[in-house]
């Protein structure tokens, strides 16, 4: 995945926490008092940013379908639909739906 920008990174990490206390995604509006701005163009231009290197996705015309994409790395994911995903089970509990799979790598060298 392309770097983020500062900015990027803020909206991003803001919309992360946020999905994973609440379990959906934040409005427009509740992202623009997060950023302290006071226009939705800003907001609206990052998340396209977000989208087109692969960090979010969301369905066109429906409210609150942020979707975060897990990050890719090198390891075994120890979260999600793997068959030792049961082992470290206790492990996973309490990321909601929304896993963050770039914490949750296992690396074997």
């Amino acid at each position: 995945m392309k770097p983020l920008t500062a900015a990027q990174k803020e909206l991003y990490d803001y919309l992360v926490a946020h999905i994973d206390k609440f379990q959906y995604s934040p409005t427009i509006r509740e992202m623009m008092r997060a950023m302290h701005l006071s226009s939705p163009a800003p907001i609206q231009a990052r998340l396209g940013r977000l989208r087109s290197k692969g960090y979010i996705d969301w369905e066109e015309g429906q409210a609150r379908t942020f979707k975060i994409i897990p990050m890719t790395q090198k390891g075994l994911p120890v979260c999600g639909a793997h068959r030792y995903a049961d082992l470290f089970r206790d492990r996973c509990r309490g990321f909601g739906r929304t896993f963050h799979f770039s914490k949750l790598f296992l690396r074997f060298t």
